[in-house]
């Protein structure tokens, strides 16, 4: 018999559809956690977060066909990883100095 867990798949094309608008068209607003005022180069943090997402994607599409896999250790695996990015990418990428909004 052959499974497929439609709920790895269905998170792989959100993944897919983020790592489209992020990584293409530069929408780095759509992230939650992410502030846009604050990062520097918006280039690099577009491309390393459509990367990201796009490699989560193709992860949780392939788990989604595997059944050694547990969808709970995809989830953790990608919860994790955003987590690194949103701290990697502010402390890399974004400014020391706070902006003022007055």
């Amino acid at each position: 018999m052959f499974f497929i867990n439609y709920n790895l798949i269905l998170i792989s094309f959100i993944l897919f559809i983020l790592a489209y608008f992020i990584g293409i068209k530069k929408q780095i607003w759509l992230l939650p956690g992410f502030n846009e005022r604050r990062i520097r180069n918006k280039e690099k943090a577009s491309k390393l977060v459509g990367l990201s997402s796009l490699i989560g994607g193709l992860l949780s599409f392939t788990a989604g066909f595997i059944l050694a896999i547990q969808p709970e250790v995809v989830i953790l695996i990608l919860i994790a990883g955003y987590l690194f990015l949103v701290i990697y990418t502010h402390k890399k990428l974004g400014s020391t100095t706070k902006t003022n909004l007055s």
